[in-house]
């Protein structure tokens, strides 16, 4: 159970990094309590939906490869590799029209593709008291990231440090989830 849930609290941190900065901008655009819940809806949607498919993709690869997809371990850890390799950054052009929910749920979606890289090998070895388990944490983190979001957006030197080393965190989380799925 402690590292199911180690494991969850650190795929979507991992998976995530990129998207506070897209948070960030988001919050930095609303004008009341309502475009708020509006953002954080949107964020449950988008996370709900990468997990979903993320869990179908697993479950399909695990019905195919059986014990095997352990070695699906190797896909964050390709990803840590190919991401400290990449030294560009990429800034996400985030055009926000309104509609607060629909926007935030269509850029979480559109931007996970890192996120799906994770979740399917990681789930694809988790049974369904695990999943369970990582459904309820990505909840409490969802709400915690749009929390946090909301936040920074008046912490300059907060937002500026992620912004430095991020670089350096996401790859060796992935690597971290990597050694997880390949071991556990």
């Amino acid at each position: 159970m402690f590292y199911t849930i180690l494991a969850g609290i650190t795929a979507y941190i991992g998976t995530n990094i990129d998207d506070m900065f897209i948070n960030m901008l988001l919050f930095s655009t609303s004008k009341n309590k309502k475009d708020d819940l509006a953002i954080t809806l949107g964020k449950y949607i988008g996370i709900g939906a990468l997990m979903a498919v993320s869990v179908a993709i697993g479950m399909g690869a695990k019905a195919v490869i059986g014990n095997w997809v352990r070695l699906l371990g190797i896909v964050p850890l390709y990803m840590a590799v190919k991401q400290l390799r990449d030294n560009s950054e990429e800034t996400d052009d985030v055009n926000v029209s309104g509609n607060f929910m629909l926007s935030s749920a269509a850029i979480t979606i559109a931007s996970g593709g890192d996120n799906i890289g994770v979740y399917v090998p990681l789930f694809a070895g988790m049974g369904a008291g695990q999943l369970v388990t990582v459904a309820v944490i990505f909840a409490i983190m969802t709400l915690l990231w749009c929390l946090l979001g909301k936040r920074l957006t008046v912490m300059p030197a907060i937002k500026n440090t992620i912004e430095k080393y991020s670089h350096i965190i996401t790859p060796a989380v992935y690597i971290c989830l990597g050694i997880y799925i390949l071991l556990f």
